[in-house]
C-alpha cells in the first residue's frame, strides 16, 4: 500500500530517495473537531426546538432503523457520535471504525439513499467522513476514498474533505484525481501551501513541468519554511531536467541551476532537506566538473577561502621558561599569570585547479600580569610579527593524490630585553621549507617535510641555524575523530658559541574528537623529546622532556569558541639545578573565527 505521509515526514525521508513523494496527513485537527462538533450541536439544538414545539401524536416509523427520525433516536445518534469522536481523538481508529460500521454497515446504500430529514443527512454525511478519516489514518486508502465520496454525495460541508480525499487518491497513486481534489482545497484556501505543493509535485510526476513550476512558484517566502524550501528545491530539479535537454548545459547549470539549489539551501541551512540539497549540488558539480575547490588530482579543498581569527588567552604558568627562543633552556622557578592576544588572517588563491597559495599574517602580544618585579618574568613580555606564505602544487604520485609545498616564514620578536618596560628588538628568524604530502592510505595523509631556520638574536653568540626533518601521519576515522602522529628531528648549530649546539628528537601523538558532544571538541596530546646537548653532554647529559596535554573547546553562535586547556611539562636533566624542572600551564581561550 502506498503510504500517505505529511510534508514534515517527507523532508526527513528525502535522504532515502531523490524524488519526493509527499502526502500530508495531519489527522483530525482542532478545525475538524470544531466543525464536527458544530454539526452535532446543530442536531441537538434542532432536537430541542422540535421537543418544545407542538408535535403530531401520530406514530411515524421508518423501516430502516438508521433513518428513524424520532427525538429519542436523534438524541441517541448524537450521543453515539460524540463517543466515537472521543475514540478517534485517542487514536483508536479500529475501534472507531467498528462503531461506525454498526451505524453505516459495510455497503454504501445509505449514501445512495435520499434522506428527507436534514439532520439525518448531516448525521450520515459526518459518519462517512469520520470513517474515511479512520481508514486514511490506518493506511486503508481505497476504503477511505469510498467513504469520502459518500460523504460528499450527502453534502458534507467539512472544509478539509477535498484535501483528505486528495491525499487518499495520492496515496493510491491516482494522480489526476488527487490533483483535482487539491485544486478544490486550494480554492477553498484550506492548507493552501501544502495543497499548492501537492499540485506542483503531482504535475512534476506527470512530467507537466511548466504547470508544476506555476504551482511551486505560488508558494512564497511567507509560507511554511520547510515547504517553501522543498518547493524551491523542486524548482531547481525541474530547471536541471530542462537544461539537460540542451546540447551544452554546462553554462546554464553553472549560472542558473546551482544558484537555485544554493538559494533553496539557504532558506533553512540546518534542515534535513538542506543536507540533501548540498549532496545534490555536489553530485551536479561532479557530473559537470564545476567544483571550484576540486583540484586536478581529485583533492577537494575547503570551500572557505579565507580565515580571520582573534584569540584572547588567560594563562597560568607555574614555572616560566626564560630565553625560550635560544638553544638553551632555563627555568625561572617562578609562576605567573599572563595574557596573550593572537590575531591571524589568511587568504587562499587557486590557479588552474592545480596551484594554491595562501599568504598569512599572524600578530601576537604577550603580557605577564603578575610578579612584575622579577626580571626573569618581565623580560618575557613580547610581541611578534609573523608573515607567512606557502605555494602548493597539486599532482599525482603514482595513482595517489599528492601535494608539493614550498613555504617561507618570517618572525620578528620584540621583548623587554633590559627589564625596563620597553619592548625592543630581540630576535628574527627566517624559515624555508619544502614538503610532500601523499595520500598513501585512504584513511589519512602522509607528509614528509624538510626545513631550514636561521635565527638572529640581539646578542652576538646566540645566532643559530637549524635543519629539521619531520614525518607526519594523519588517521581520519568514520566517527570524524582524528589521530595525528609526528616525528621530528632538529639539528641546531650555533657557530659563534659551539657549546650551545644541540640535536633535538621529538615524537608526538594527538587524538581529536570534534563531535565529543554537541558543539564540543575534546583533544588529548602526548609528546616525548630527547635532547642531545652535545658539547654540554657531560654536564647536562641527554635531556628528556615529557609533555602530556588536553583541551576541551565549545563553539557557539557559529563564530565563537571557548577553550579550556591544560599542559604539563617535565624536563629531566643531569644538571638538576639549572635545567631540570616541572611546570603546569592552565589556560582559558576565547576566540572569534570568521
Amino acid at each position: 500500500m502506498y503510504r500517505c505521509i505529511d510534508v514534515k515526514r517527507h523532508l526527513g525521508e528525502i535522504k532515502k530517495k531523490m524524488k519526493i513523494s509527499i502526502g500530508i496527513n495531519k489527522g483530525i485537527n482542532k478545525n475538524k473537531l470544531f466543525l464536527v462538533l458544530i454539526i452535532f450541536f446543530t442536531i441537538i439544538i434542532n432536537l430541542s426546538v422540535v421537543h418544545s414545539a407542538p408535535t403530531d401524536t401520530t406514530d411515524t416509523t421508518n423501516t430502516t432503523n438508521v433513518t428513524d427520525t424520532t427525538d429519542g433516536k436523534n438524541q441517541d445518534r448524537a450521543k453515539v457520535m460524540t463517543n466515537i469522536l472521543e475514540i478517534y481523538k485517542k487514536g483508536n481508529y479500529a475501534t472507531a471504525v467498528k462503531e461506525l460500521d454498526d451505524i453505516l454497515g459495510n455497503d454504501q446504500s445509505k449514501a445512495q439513499k435520499t434522506h428527507s430529514d436534514k439532520q439525518e443527512k448531516e448525521f450520515f454525511a459526518t459518519a462517512f467522513y469520520l470513517r474515511g478519516l479512520c481508514y486514511s489514518k490506518s493506511q486503508d486508502f481505497d476504503k477511505a476514498i469510498v467513504d469520502f465520496k459518500s460523504a460528499l454525495k450527502l453534502g458534507n460541508i467539512a472544509k478539509d474533505i477535498h484535501y483528505e480525499l486528495g491525499q487518499a487518491y495520492y496515496a493510491a497513486q491516482e494522480m489526476e484525481k488527487a490533483r483535482n481534489q487539491f485544486k478544490y482545497s486550494a480554492k477553498a484556501n484550506y492548507m493552501m501551501t501544502s495543497s499548492l505543493y501537492y499540485l506542483g509535485y503531482i504535475s512534476q510526476t506527470l512530467e507537466q513541468y511548466s504547470l508544476a513550476l506555476k504551482y511551486y512558484q505560488r508558494i512564497n517566502e511567507n509560507s511554511e519554511k520547510d515547504i517553501y524550501q522543498a518547493a524551491n528545491f523542486q524548482i531547481a530539479e525541474i530547471m536541471l531536467l530542462q537544461a539537460e535537454t540542451a546540447t551544452d548545459p554546462v553554462e546554464s547549470v553553472k549560472e542558473d541551476i546551482i544558484p537555485q539549489f544554493e538559494m533553496a539551501k539557504k532558506i533553512d541551512s540546518k534542515s534535513v532537506l538542506a543536507i540533501e540539497i548540498n549532496r545534490r549540488i555536489n553530485e551536479i558539480k561532479d557530473k559537470y566538473d564545476l567544483h571550484e575547490n576540486k583540484m586536478v588530482n581529485g583533492r577537494t579543498l575547503s570551500p572557505k577561502g579565507y580565515t580571520v581569527s582573534l584569540k584572547e588567552s588567560t594563562m597560568y604558568d607555574s614555572n616560566v621558561i626564560s630565553e625560550a627562543e635560544q638553544t638553551t633552556q632555563k627555568a625561572s622557578f617562578k609562576d605567573t599569570f599572563y595574557l596573550k592576544s593572537d590575531f591571524t588572517a589568511k587568504k587562499r588563491f587557486i590557479f588552474a585547479k592545480r596551484y594554491v597559495t595562501s599568504p598569512t599574517l599572524r600578530l601576537t602580544n604577550n603580557y605577564n600580569a603578575t610578579h612584575r618585579g622579577s626580571g626573569d618574568i618581565k623580560k618575557n613580555d613580547a610581541y611578534t610579527i609573523n608573515p607567512f606564505i606557502d605555494w602548493q602544487t597539486e599532482h599525482k604520485f603514482g595513482k595517489k593524490m599528492a601535494t608539493l609545498t614550498f613555504d617561507f616564514d618570517y618572525n620578528y620578536t620584540a621583548k623587554d630585553v633590559n627589564k625596563e618596560s620597553i619592548l625592543r628588538f630581540y630576535s628574527r628568524t627566517y624559515s624555508y621549507g619544502v614538503a610532500e604530502k601523499i595520500a598513501f592510505f585512504d584513511i589519512g595523509d602522509t607528509t614528509l617535510k624538510l626545513k631550514r631556520k636561521d635565527y638572529i638574536a640581539n646578542t652576538y653568540d646566540t645566532k643559530s641555524n637549524t635543519t629539521s626533518v619531520s614525518l607526519t601521519q594523519n588517521f581520519a576515522f568514520q566517527n570524524k575523530s582524528l589521530l595525528l602522529f609526528l616525528s621530528n628531528a632538529d639539528f641546531t648549530t650555533t657557530p659563534r658559541n659551539i657549546d650551545n649546539s644541540q640535536n633535538v628528537y621529538n615524537l608526538r601523538g594527538d587524538y581529536i574528537i570534534p563531535d565529543f558532544y554537541t558543539n564540543y571538541q575534546l583533544s588529548f596530546g602526548l609528546s616525548f623529546t630527547l635532547t642531545d646537548t652535545m658539547k654540554q653532554r657531560e654536564a647536562r647529559g641527554y635531556e628528556q622532556t615529557i609533555n602530556p596535554s588536553t583541551s576541551i573547546a565549545r563553539t557557539f553562535a557559529k563564530f565563537f569558541e571557548i577553550t579550556f586547556k591544560y599542559d604539563y611539562t617535565k624536563n629531566i636533566s643531569k644538571s638538576k639545578v639549572a635545567y631540570q624542572y616541572n611546570k603546569h600551564v592552565v589556560g582559558f581561550d576565547f576566540s572569534i573565527n570568521l
